[in-house]
C-alpha cells in the first residue's frame, strides 16, 4: 500500500516538474527540444 502511495506522489511531482521545466524553457528560449524535434512556443493571452 505504501508503494502505491509513493508511486502516485512520484507521478504527481514528475508531472508538475515537467510542466514547470517546459514553461521555463519556453519563457527563456522560445522553444524546447525532444530528441531531434524542436518545438516553438507561442504565448496565448485569453480575453
Amino acid at each position: 500500500m505504501i508503494r502505491l502511495l509513493f508511486l502516485v506522489i512520484g507521478f504527481f511531482v514528475g508531472y508538475q516538474y515537467a510542466h514547470f521545466y517546459i514553461a521555463n524553457e519556453c519563457e527563456k528560449l522560445g522553444g524546447f527540444f525532444v530528441g531531434n524535434k524542436i518545438y516553438e512556443c507561442k504565448r496565448v493571452i485569453k480575453k
